[in-house]
């Protein structure tokens, strides 16, 4: 599952690097699209990639897939003063040039209504699109049991960085153990990154190691939608307003998802008893709570 064979239509090339080689690869192509993810001076060859295509009469398509701003001034987030300036002076460079390169191209498309408000005062032509890779043959047959009948299996599963709000969580899961009305639970946090060893830690000092297990990361799609069959309830806790393709993930896995209360999940019509207030641990532990009550007082259909 770690290589799969691109399509016969997709062509990969080197990156032009001069201004010929840009008009040379432009002149084979219909449609353009460049990447808005990226600071001004990042952006630079999407800039010049933009300009070329202009001037052969070509459509210009800018794409944006995360909101990279908000995300750097999460991260930074109880560091020290200067790395907290350069990430608010990173966040103001990439707002500013996906307001520029909306404004010189002929559409734009954002991935999750979250997303509209970062260029839908610059984008003239903007189409709203939703992150998911699901297809029909993804999604499996169900049974009427959960695979643990003796404990109810969450699962939180992201790149550990503070923005995707993991230790949520973990917060979330110390505050179910106190609590009569819900069965035991166990938490899975798949994926790696920087904020793994103080989750850790957390984890720890909350006392939910005999709870947790980290799992590192699972190759897409096959042992990733394998683990998912084995979850009960799929927690997701990002702080901004990008729309995940995990919400898709698990529900074609059976799992039931809690979401943040935002712009992306509400745009996508998730009932208000899976939503909490985004980044409240408390509020979380609340509709993990009702959540898993209505799983267990409706017998949810798992898959096999």
């Amino acid at each position: 599952w770690a290589l799969l064979p691109l399509p016969a239509g997709i062509d990969v090339v080197a990156l032009p690097s001069t201004a010929r080689e840009i008009a040379s690869r432009l002149a084979a192509v219909d449609v353009v699209q460049v990447p808005g993810n990226s600071s001004w001076r990042e952006s630079r060859r999407a800039r010049s990639f933009a300009r070329w295509a202009h001037r052969q009469g070509k459509p210009v398509v800018l794409g944006i897939s995360s909101d990279r701003a908000t995300t750097s001034v999460v991260n930074a987030r109880g560091q020290d003063l200067g790395r907290r300036a350069r990430a608010r002076l990173r966040c103001w460079s990439v707002k500013f040039s996906q307001r520029q390169l909306a404004a010189r191209c002929d559409g734009t498309f954002v991935v999750g209504e979250g997303l509209r408000r970062l260029v839908e005062s610059t984008a003239a032509n903007l189409f709203v699109g939703t992150a998911s890779w699901i297809q029909a043959g993804d999604i499996g047959p169900v049974i009427a049991a959960r695979r643990d009948p003796g404990r109810v299996r969450l699962c939180a599963a992201a790149r550990l960085e503070p923005m995707k709000g993991i230790a949520l969580a973990l917060d979330a899961l110390a505050a179910l153990g106190g609590r009569a009305d819900v069965p035991p639970t166990a938490l899975l946090i798949a994926g790696r990154g920087p904020e793994e060893a103080p989750l850790r830690a957390r984890c720890a000092a909350l006392g939910l190691q005999d709870k947790v297990a980290f799992a590192g990361t699972f190759a897409y799609p096959g042992p990733f939608f394998e683990m998912l069959r084995g979850q009960d309830v799929v927690v997701l806790t990002n702080l901004n307003d990008e729309q995940p393709r995990l919400v898709f993930d698990a529900i074609s896995q059976g799992c039931l998802i809690v979401c943040p209360d935002s712009a992306p999940y509400r745009a996508l019509g998730i009932p208000d008893r899976l939503l909490y207030k985004r980044g409240d641990a408390p509020a979380l532990a609340h509709a993990l709570a009702h959540a898993i009550a209505w799983m267990e007082d409706h017998h949810v259909a798992r898959l096999e």
